[in-house]
């Protein structure tokens, strides 16, 4: 497919989505029952007698309600019937009639269960409904999707469930692995509009900015190289989570992030961290938003948002968005351009079947992009310093990005306890850099002032198709209760790249001024032609076991197939063939307390790499354990979740970058080590810590050595601490007004080289966040980035360079929401 069409497709989805999103407000208009009156409106619903889950996933498909309840309340309870025409708010209370719970409304569309109190007799007391008004308890819309996991209006720095580990839902408090999830909230609290800037508040997750236009992740010592789209990895290895990261974030419901070993969301298990992005749907009420934003370095960004249903009886919704940015940057001769369009539409096509379709395209341009950075040394030793609005880069250097997916899903309830799924995506991602910069591989020479120009062009071409099919229910395996998932996975993808490198000349850095002569004439030009195949396929199983109150063992494993060839310049490189590899998983938790979860679990490694040694050869695999074990705790109804977490990885033939050696083709060169450990701790607390105040924050400690003892990356810190926070005024002269705060910490840092050694003391970087709602639907915010503008190196070590963090910036942002 050729780039053009993926514009036409893109924008004839959006115009489809926009469409139907104009048939959202004509219905709006006609039939204002659909957004305002949810729960009088009289409805039909027939639910019979069943355990409460079953009850609760029908309730909530025939009243377009969502209810949210801690796991363990529902244990042992049997739902009363419902059938007849009758409000939703009655449905429900005849739903739990017996149950000894109650509920409580807590936004436009949503409900929450709780036990009802009891008098000192132990009768139970039914007092009336609660219902907290349309904008929730913090004046915050409700959102109305097809996700029961959705974070769209919660208001929350947390999350109630999440596939995110198991594949199973369950709540943070039952999942025996570490995990953070930003919420959308969040994301709009703290103006995240990439996903690096998501990633940036995680809690043990390192952010290497390692030149103008790549982060690389890394977590317990490690880069991060899966990242998934609803579950399903959408982009190569190659483009990996270095050029991902700069996904915008209008188009996400959340981010999920779960850190050590993987095998059982991906047939590899990366021992690092996996990232899953899940998409926004359509809501089944009217909702939407546009909003304007403007800041330093000439920074100017627009985004809409439209969803609703586009039928009177609510079975066809959709969802438009778009956002357009433009930008320059503290660092000279950078300017990005960009877009991004997604449009959705989600149609039941019976009671039990939903089927959503939707396509997301982005698109980027930048000048001025550089492939590395700003040199480290000189060549005699000593550093290279540089102010922070220097740039290596040629005015001539451009890097740009187009992306397209396209996925189908269909979700189908065979009865209350069983549930079948199917999803398919079809993506490409295409990039075309030209490099023109002083290189910092080669140091620039002190006495002459003479540094190297290099010159070279880049242009992979991605394409990558998956597919997921998966079945979820409950049973009864002779009195022990049973929560089971299998399914089967497929991913392919086919990588197109052609690296160019010219001769490289050098020029004086005392006149550097970004300007050079075109280079017009590449013949001579050392090229490499990569043709990369990968394929994976997984037959997954897992089930949560409940032998006795209070305890629950999960065991799951992944048997997959794995291929790939690696064709340069016509020769094959590199084949790699791993048939029915066993990648087994085993947790356990124990609620030894009311709000308090003690948990142990296991996981195997099993890693393709996606890195070159010198030669231009694939590492091998990685193998190894992954053990974890600690304690969650579950406060406040679910609105707060802790966890605390020791970890122990060993791994065989891990990627170590080797100072001063590249491949052919000019990019960083690495060697397998066998016997690399990692162990250290994780503390992590999110959600609502007292009624407004939202918060999600971390500590970890690290301690990674190689075999003989050495540190195995000496640029990651031993120690890093995160926090994000804000807090909501519901009262008083402040009513309608939110501040907040964050911070990011880590102790000092190298990196050594030939030339010498590059050293960083401890960083801690302050930012803060304001807000005012002037009334229901206008809201003004502001972000102030590096309140003390201080000065600290963002990345450094790629390339034998370094990037600074961004000064004290500033974003301005003014939002309408219907």
């Amino acid at each position: 497919m050729s780039l053009p069409s993926y514009r036409r497709i893109a924008g004839a989805t959006l115009r489809l989505s926009l469409l139907a999103s104009g048939g959202v407000f004509a219905l709006a208009a006609g039939a204002p029952a659909l957004a305002q009156n949810a729960r009088q409106a009289a409805r039909n619903f027939d639910i019979a007698v069943q355990p409460l889950p079953g009850a609760i996933r029908q309730y909530m498909q025939q009243s377009g309600i969502q209810v949210a309840y801690p796991a363990d309340l529902a244990e042992g309870v049997n739902a009363s019937a419902v059938k007849g025409e009758f409000g939703s708010a009655e449905a429900l209370s005849r739903l739990l009639g017996g149950t000894g719970l109650t509920f409580r409304f807590t936004g436009a569309g949503t409900a929450t269960l709780e036990r009802a109190p009891q008098s000192a007799s132990g009768t139970i007391q039914l007092g009336p409904v609660q219902v907290q008004g349309d904008g929730g308890d913090y004046g915050i819309t409700a959102s109305l999707t097809s996700d029961p996991n959705a974070t769209e209006g919660t208001g929350s720095y947390t999350i109630r469930q999440t596939k995110g580990v198991t594949r199973l839902d369950l709540s943070p408090r039952e999942t025996p692995q570490s995990m953070s999830v930003v919420t959308r909230q969040q994301l709009d609290d703290q103006q995240l509009i990439s996903v690096t800037d998501a990633l940036r508040v995680v809690p043990g997750i390192v952010l290497s900015h390692d030149d103008s236009d790549r982060h690389f992740l890394y977590s317990r010592g490690f880069s991060t190289t899966i990242v998934q789209v609803d579950g399903l990895r959408s982009y190569d290895q190659d483009a990996s989570a270095s050029f991902l990261t700069q996904v915008d974030t209008v188009t996400l419901d959340r981010v999920e992030v779960v850190r050590g070993a993987s095998g059982l969301l991906k047939g590899v298990g990366n021992p690092s961290a996996s990232i899953n992005l899940v998409l926004k749907r359509p809501t089944s009420e009217l909702q939407g938003h546009a909003s304007v934003s403007a800041g330093s370095w000439n920074r100017y960004r627009g985004e809409a948002d439209i969803s609703g249903p586009v039928n009177e009886e609510g079975t066809l919704r959709a969802r438009a968005v778009a956002a357009f940015e433009s930008r320059d940057n503290f660092s000279n001769y950078y300017h990005k351009e960009a877009q991004t369009y997604y449009g959705i539409l989600e149609y039941d096509l019976t009671p039990d079947t939903v089927v959503d379709a939707g396509i997301e395209y982005q698109y980027s341009h930048t000048d001025g992009s550089t492939y590395g950075a700003i040199p480290l040394f000189w060549s005699d030793g000593t550093r290279f310093i540089a102010k922070r609005s220097w740039s290596p880069s040629s005015k001539g250097a451009y890097l740009e990005s187009k992306s397209r997916k396209v996925f189908v899903d269909v979700k189908h309830d065979f009865s209350p306890d069983w549930q079948a799924r199917l999803r398919l995506t079809d993506s490409r991602l295409i990039r075309d850099m030209l490099v023109r910069q002083i290189y910092g591989a080669v140091a620039p020479n002190r006495q002459t002032g003479l540094a190297t120009i290099y010159n070279t062009t880049l242009t992979p071409d991605r394409k990558a198709k998956g597919l997921d099919a998966q079945v979820t229910g409950h049973v009864d395996l002779g009195g022990w209760d049973a929560d089971v998932v299998a399914g089967y996975s497929w991913t392919r993808g086919v990588l197109h790249r052609t690296d160019t490198t010219k001769d490289q000349p050098t020029t004086l850095l005392a006149d550097w001024d970004g300007e050079i002569a075109p280079l017009d004439d590449w013949s001579g030009a050392s090229v490499v032609q990569r043709r990369t195949m990968e394929r994976e396929s997984s037959a997954y199983a897992t089930a949560r076991l409940r032998p006795l109150d209070g305890l629950s063992v999960i065991l799951g494993t992944n048997f997959t197939t794995y291929k790939l060839r690696d064709v340069v310049n016509g020769t094959l490189s590199r084949k790699l063939d791993e048939s029915g590899k066993f990648v087994p998983y085993a947790g356990v938790v124990y609620d030894f307390a009311k709000n308090l979860s003690v948990y142990a679990s296991y996981a195997q490694i099993f890693s393709p790499a996606s890195v070159y040694d010198a030669n231009d050869r694939v590492l091998d695999p990685v193998t190894g354990d992954n053990y974890e074990a600690g304690i969650k705790g579950e406060f406040l109804d679910g609105k707060l979740n802790t966890s605390i977490a020791g970890f122990y990885l060993r791994q065989n033939n891990v990627a170590v970058a080797v100072p001063g050696e590249t491949t052919p083709s000019g990019a960083q060169a690495y060697e397998g080590q066998d016997g690399v450990t990692s162990k250290g701790i994780e503390f992590e607390v999110s959600g609502e810590i007292l009624p407004g105040w939202q918060v999600q924050g971390g500590y970890t400690y690290l301690h990674a050595r190689t075999a003989a003892g050495s540190r195995v990356n000496t640029g990651l810190p031993q120690n890093q601490g995160k926090l994000a926070t804000s807090y909501r005024f519901h009262t008083g002269t402040l009513d309608g007004a939110m501040i907040g705060a964050n911070l990011t910490w880590q102790d000092a840092t190298h990196y050594a080289t030939s030339y010498g050694t590059a050293k960083q003391g401890n960083v801690g970087v302050v930012g803060l966040i304001g807000g005012y709602e002037v009334n229901d639907h206008l809201s003004l915010s502001i972000v102030l980035n590096n309140l003390f503008d201080k000065t600290y190196y963002d990345g450094y070590g790629l390339y034998t360079s370094y990037t600074y963090g961004a000064p004290r910036n500033v974003l301005f942002t003014a939002r309408y929401k219907l």
